[in-house]
């Protein structure tokens, strides 16, 4: 599997993907420093996980139409 290079075909295909997994991410470093520094923002980690679930899906959800 090509996991990068489907990634950015479906990037390329349609771009409002890319929102998708940039959201996630920063979900995902909020609540990693969220969980350092003892933060409510901690509770950013478990959605940020199924955003990126979610754009994975989206992405090979359009790679196969």
């Amino acid at each position: 599997m090509q996991t990068w290079y489907d990634y950015r075909a479906a990037w390329s295909r349609r771009p409002w993907i890319v929102l998708i997994a940039v959201v996630a991410a920063l979900m995902l470093i909020a609540g990693i420093v969220g969980t350092i520094m003892g933060s409510p923002i901690a509770v950013a980690f478990i959605p940020g996980l199924a955003a990126i679930y979610i754009h994975h899906l989206v992405a090979q959800k359009s790679l196969d139409t």
